[in-house]
């Protein structure tokens, strides 16, 4: 998602960023509609995992809001940090809520991908907090907060 909204290359303001994207895409490039894309599915995703079911409409309005390609990249960067921090929260939720009734740690963490370990693991921009949360089985998120 950080990708997709890197290669907009928002400028330092709404207006001129969405002047940038309707030329890109008169001129046949495809990044704002991957990237409308990948927002369109990762805001479901969030929205259905935070809340534990379906978004609506209004809803899934909101989070497009903010992640729309229009807005500049840091206002980009943050929001989709900050989504991460949710996803985080509930994740950490799950893992408390597995070991307080079914199992050990490190079962759940074995049930989880690498990739979902990494995401949660790593450090995104400069302006992240200096002390990572922990989210237990020796991964963190260093976020926004």
């Amino acid at each position: 998602m950080e990708d997709a909204a890197r290669a907009l290359k928002s400028k330092d303001t709404p207006s001129f960023t969405r002047i940038a994207n309707w030329l890109s895409y008169q001129t046949g490039k495809t990044v704002l509609p991957e990237y409308n894309a990948i927002a369109t599915a990762v805001s479901e995703e969030l929205n259905k995992s935070i809340k534990g079911a379906a978004p609506t409409v209004s809803e899934l309005e909101k989070f497009g809001a903010a992640l729309s390609a229009d807005n500049t990249l840091e206002t980009k960067i943050k929001v989709i940090n900050d989504m991460r921090q949710l996803a985080g929260d509930q994740l950490r939720g799950l893992r408390q809520e597995y070991v307080g009734g079914y199992g050990k740690a490190e079962e759940f963490d074995k049930k989880l991908f690498p990739e979902t370990k990494r995401v949660f693991s790593e450090r995104k921009t400069s302006s992240q907090t200096s002390e990572p949360r922990d989210l237990g089985g020796g991964w963190s998120y260093k976020g926004t907060r």
